[in-house]
């Protein structure tokens, strides 16, 4: 295929575009322009340093990614669990930034993909049960691993899966070291509902952002930052209080 001339690659932009709703065309839209080298300046500047939007494929890694493959990705004699459904353990295959020797599933695991596969049922009832019957069948197929650890997807964020209990209990058991891994990309989420659920009622980070100082000012940043990249943590209306009280803040 030969270089596209610019009505070429702006047709191919529009074509990009109209597989999307109306709302997320707009905003896509400001991060595709067309590289024109005859241009010495243009009225548009296309957009970037923006956060991913949740649910659109990017180059960029999420906090599970960078968990696998990035922090645990060197050590080739330990099981990692995927832990939730299965794309994104079979998306990381393969993926680990090392090079490593040695016999595959034996002092090895590099090659190997393990993940507790959840079905619908499970985001309903929960898989903390699911994880520590996988964790018993890894212990069982591959006694010569030196640990384990459990790395959270999303899902689990959202449902509030114990994986730290289920760890300890398990590494008693077994008597090998289990390291539960929080990687989740909706971290904060849990943390707000966490707080919420301490707290006894609804939004209650956000009534103790704004009138006390028990909430550091930097959740109120993140929550904002978070809004602007496409999730959803509060109305319209209170996401405008929350950025004025950003600028202005009145807490006692």
């Amino acid at each position: 295929m030969g270089l596209l001339n610019r009505e070429e690659a702006e047709a191919l932009i529009q074509e990009v575009l109209e597989v999307y709703p109306e709302k997320a065309k707009k905003d896509r839209a400001k991060h595709l322009m067309v590289n024109d080298k005859k241009l010495e300046s243009a009225k548009k500047c296309i957009t970037s340093n923006r956060k991913s939007v949740p649910g659109v494929m990017t180059q960029r890694g999420c906090a599970y990614a960078g968990a696998k493959g990035v922090v645990w990705g060197p050590f080739k004699d330990i099981i990692d669990i995927s832990h939730g459904p299965i794309g994104c353990g079979q998306y990381s295959r393969g993926g680990r930034r090392n090079y490593y020797s040695g016999i595959a599933g034996v002092d090895s695991f590099c090659d190997l993909m393990f993940s507790s596969d959840f079905q619908e049922k499970d985001i309903v009832f929960g898989g903390d049960k699911k994880l520590a019957k996988l964790i018993d069948e890894v212990e069982s197929l591959f006694p010569l691993s030196k640990a384990i650890s459990v790395q959270s997807e999303c899902p689990i964020g959202l449902i509030g899966d114990d994986i730290e209990a289920v760890s300890k209990k398990k590494a008693a058991e077994i008597g090998k070291t289990i390291v539960p891994v929080r990687c989740e990309g909706l971290a904060l989420n849990d943390a707000l509902q966490r707080f919420d659920r301490q707290a006894g009622y609804p939004l209650a980070w956000f009534f103790h952002t704004l009138t006390t100082k028990t909430v550091p000012m930097a959740v109120a940043q993140a929550v904002i930052e978070d809004v602007q990249g496409g999730l959803s943590y509060l109305p319209e209306r209170d996401v405008k209080v929350l950025k004025d009280w950003m600028h202005r803040p009145y807490a006692f």
